[in-house]
């Protein structure tokens, strides 16, 4: 019954309006989030199929699409296996030293 008459409310309406627009937000971060790394999983397998166990493990502990944007480009234009890992290791670095 008073749950009825809050329900009525305009302020209830506008928090209920809020918590749903901030979940809408949070699934669309999210999914961009999962896209990211799922993208630059396949990019490193399709590269250097050897890297491929590692980056999945490693993928799914950025939670920057930023730093995932920006190893996607690093991964891309890697010329060596080598060169791929530095990179990988210094993006996941320089992220632990932000937290």
């Amino acid at each position: 019954m008073l749950y009825d008459i809050l329900e009525d409310s305009p302020a209830f309406k506008a928090l209920k309006n809020k918590g749903r627009q901030e979940g809408l937000q949070e699934g669309r971060q999210e999914g961009q989030l999962e896209a990211f790394q799922q993208a630059l999983t396949s990019i490193v397998q399709a590269r250097f199929p050897q890297m491929g166990r590692l980056t999945k493990r490693l993928a799914g502990t950025i939670e920057s699409t930023e730093m995932l944007q920006d190893l996607i480009v690093k991964m891309s234009l890697a010329q060596t296996m080598e060169e791929a890992k530095q990179q990988f290791l210094d993006v996941v670095e320089n992220e632990e030293e932000d937290e």
